[in-house]
């Protein structure tokens, strides 16, 4: 592999009616995977959109799948290309909550690349697993590890604000 061409080898998978198909390896030079980042994760002010009671907020953070993670804008990332890397717990009834603090490295979140493009979403928990997306937004790990975005505003589907993101390292 690691003397194939870009470090990808295709192979042709057969079965008892001949070719079914293809199978793709690609290797990758793992560099950073010892280091580690601390996060605590916060929001504030989350838009509260449950009827009768209050939101019950989550955190999910997404970044390309490595075939995607040079890529400098979010739109040229479809949907179905977005990773999960870490989900904080749900504070129920809690539109200012504080996470519990994570570690996750920095090969898991970069892929070696600090500029790679992470989304946020904040979800409203539902027990009966209807979560709901309350708002989005997006940032690099650069820009949070030099705090441009220790506050991060993200903001629904309609563009409207719905909750404050905060980064603590």
């Amino acid at each position: 592999l690691a003397e194939a061409e870009n470090g990808t080898t295709v192979i042709d998978l057969i079965g008892e009616k001949g070719k079914t198909g293809q199978l793709q390896i690609d290797c990758v030079e793992i560099t950073d995977e010892n280091t580690v980042f601390d996060i605590a994760i916060n929001c504030i002010n989350v838009k509260d959109i449950e009827l009768f009671v209050k939101s019950d907020p989550m955190v999910y953070i997404f970044r390309p799948y490595d075939s995607h993670v040079t890529y400098t804008s979010k739109e040229e990332i479809p949907e179905s290309m977005w990773c999960l890397v870490y989900q904080t717990e749900f504070k129920r009834a809690d539109l200012n909550p504080r996470f519990t603090p994570f570690a996750v490295s920095s090969w898991a979140l970069t892929r070696g690349n600090p500029d790679v493009i992470l989304k946020l979403e904040l979800w409203d928990h539902s027990s009966i697993g209807r979560h709901k997306l309350i708002g989005s937004a997006w940032t690099t790990p650069a820009r949070i590890l030099n705090g441009q975005d220790k506050f991060l505003n993200t903001f629904n589907t309609k563009g409207n604000f719905s909750g404050t993101i905060s980064f603590e390292l």
